[in-house]
């Protein structure tokens, strides 16, 4: 059985990692060269290096900064654990130094589309309860009720395709949710602008045939008398 990581464990692990990380460094922006003759300037390698190096650790600054301002020890254990069984992403700007977190929706609502749902840190106990309990397809759950739309590409799998088990859990779980968790004001107004497009594209196509129609009409009288 694998052994549960405890706080020290972890605090260790992380003095582990900034030690290894602290022995990579960054590149000069020019070395001597070997012979003495002049200076060497960096590669575009070597600048591409530093980029990545010096974003890391303003996303490492951005994301503890705001787990000390918003999040409490436990708050923010749940969040990573979360976010390294990929249940949930986490977003950082790192000019700004804002984060946020969002449960993966990819491919759940709508095929073949890269997906998230907006979360707080007011719901991280509450999609972390609900994760341990029932799994990634519980989550979902939460989240089609959050964004006031049901998963149709997980419902549209048919018998066989090996998801009859997980609707199961979406189904239930969002049975067991639909009186607490509701769609947000920013989900449905953009919903309702959704519908309402759709329903405008349909009214422009069902116009379209009809004056098709018409016009083949015409052009078939025009022959009959030409």
């Amino acid at each position: 059985m694998e052994k549960q990581l405890t706080m020290e464990d972890k605090a260790r692990l992380w003095d582990l990692f900034w030690t290894i990380q602290g022995t990579m460094g960054i590149y000069p922006q020019s070395v001597k060269s070997a012979d003495g003759s002049g200076y060497e300037k960096r590669t575009e390698r070597m600048e591409g290096w530093n980029e990545c190096m010096l974003a890391f650790h303003a996303s490492y600054a951005a994301v503890t900064e705001y787990a000390k301002k918003n999040l409490t020890p436990e708050q923010f254990d749940k969040l990573l654990e979360m976010v390294q069984g990929s249940c949930v992403f986490l977003f950082v700007n790192r000019e700004k130094k804002d984060v946020k977190f969002s449960v993966n929706c990819n491919d759940m609502f709508y095929w073949g589309c890269a997906d998230c749902e907006e979360m707080y840190a007011d719901d991280i106990d509450k999609i972390y309860d609900i994760w341990k309990k029932d799994g990634y397809y519980g989550v979902l759950a939460w989240a089609s009720l959050r964004r006031g739309e049901e998963c149709d590409n997980l419902l549209e799998c048919g018998p066989g395709e090996g998801y009859d088990a997980d609707i199961e859990i979406y189904k239930r779980v969002r049975e067991e949710l639909k009186d607490t968790v509701h769609e947000t004001e920013k989900n449905r107004l953009a919903r309702e602008k959704w519908e309402r497009e759709k329903a405008e594209e349909a009214a422009e196509e069902e116009q379209l045939t009809e004056k098709t129609g018409l016009l083949n009409r015409l052009l078939r009288v025009f022959k009959k008398r030409s």
